[in-house]
């Protein structure tokens, strides 16, 4: 074969190789890091199922990094995985968003998922370049099944304990209907009897609810009864406030009695001694009444002696008289004294030699 077929042909393989591995490259985004800009993210697990380098890092199903490490952590720096992470530049992970390991497929294959917290007391800033934020685990369904196994092999015990009482019981109810028959006669009769008497219950029933005046009456109750419930609860208020006022009342008439209880000894004595003094005016007043009544005091003189009265009319009667005599007496000196007033001259030599007109006003 010629040497430059040879070297074609050659040539052909090494290119239809580079453009499967690039193609190998384009299809599980698996470009060297220096192909595009990137900044380090570290997770903190405690445990990271199926997470090795090169596990994709999604948001919403989209890959926006990868894994480059994972580092199982010594005792002493603290127990858990440390996961480093590449995150495309452009691609902004926030406090208030968490890694969460989802398994997908059933290899065990896994990925990292960016998903909002449930905390929502955390922050929403960036998560900046070499900062370390925690991660959790998703619950993988083959754990899930695993974890149900033994509720399963419990609720399993439970139906075949459940299969054995039926069996017991069905052998009991064999033995019992097997030994005696009559026994079991008396039971069918007297069901036979309690269902003639639910049957005629039923009938009674029906008749009395088949009737349309009753199905009325009913009807018309309950639609009644939203309206007496109104009226049970104004009634339970009115009752309420009027507690309430008693109360009040209670309240006020204690302030009322417990002075008087406080004060009530001062206040009998004191009502005693005014029933006291009373008593005594009492008293002097039927002894005024006696002495008004009797004939030896002036005043019994007075209403019973008629001449003593009759005097006393006559002397009232003379008064009168000397009144009226008096008067025109009174009078003379009231105009005697007014002309002295006008004419003080009249009481002197000079007011008789030379008389004046009067004293000017």
């Amino acid at each position: 074969m010629d040497e430059r077929i040879m070297q074609f042909r050659v040539g052909v393989v090494v290119l239809a190789v580079a453009l499967i591995g690039g193609f190998l490259i384009l299809l599980f985004n698996h470009f060297p890091s220096f192909t595009k800009n990137t900044y380090t993210v570290k997770v903190q697990f405690h445990d990271a199922p199926g997470v090795s380098a090169g596990t994709p890092v999604r948001r919403s199903g989209v890959a926006i990094g990868r894994v480059t490490a994972v580092l199982l952590q010594k005792k002493e720096d603290g127990k858990g995985v440390l996961v480093t992470t590449e995150i495309d530049q452009g691609q902004s992970i926030y406090h208030n968003e968490v890694m969460q390991i989802n398994s997908v497929g059933l290899l065990g294959d896994a990925e990292l998922a960016v998903v909002d917290s449930r905390n929502r007391s955390l922050a929403g800033s960036e998560v900046a370049a070499g900062e370390t934020i925690p991660g959790t685990v998703a619950p993988s369904p083959f754990q899930a099944i695993a974890d149900i196994q033994g509720d399963l092999s419990s609720a399993a015990k439970s139906l075949k304990g459940a299969g054995d009482e039926v069996s017991r019981l069905a052998h009991d109810l064999d033995g019992i209907i097997g030994g005696d028959h009559s026994q079991f006669t008396r039971l069918l009769n007297k069901t036979e009897s309690s269902l003639d008497i639910l049957q005629k219950t039923l009938t009674n029933v029906n008749d009395i609810a088949g009737d349309e005046q009753v199905r009325k009456g009913l009807k018309d109750s309950l639609a009644g009864l939203p309206e007496t419930f109104h009226q049970m609860q104004k009634s339970m208020a009115m009752i309420q406030s009027t507690a309430n006022l008693a109360n009040e009342n209670l309240h006020n008439m204690e302030g009322f009695t417990k002075p008087l209880g406080e004060r009530g000894e001062s206040m009998v004595g004191n009502l005693d001694r005014s029933v006291r003094e009373l008593d005594e005016l009492l008293g002097q007043v039927g002894q005024f009444s006696k002495q008004l009544n009797s004939n030896q005091g002036s005043l019994g003189q007075l209403m019973h002696n008629p001449e003593l009265y009759e005097q006393l009319s006559e002397a009232a009667r003379n008064i009168n008289e000397i009144s009226r005599s008096v008067r025109p007496v009174i009078d003379n000196a009231r105009v005697f004294a007014e002309k002295i007033a006008q004419h003080p001259e009249v009481l002197g030599v000079r007011g008789a030699i030379k008389p004046s007109s009067g004293v000017n006003k």
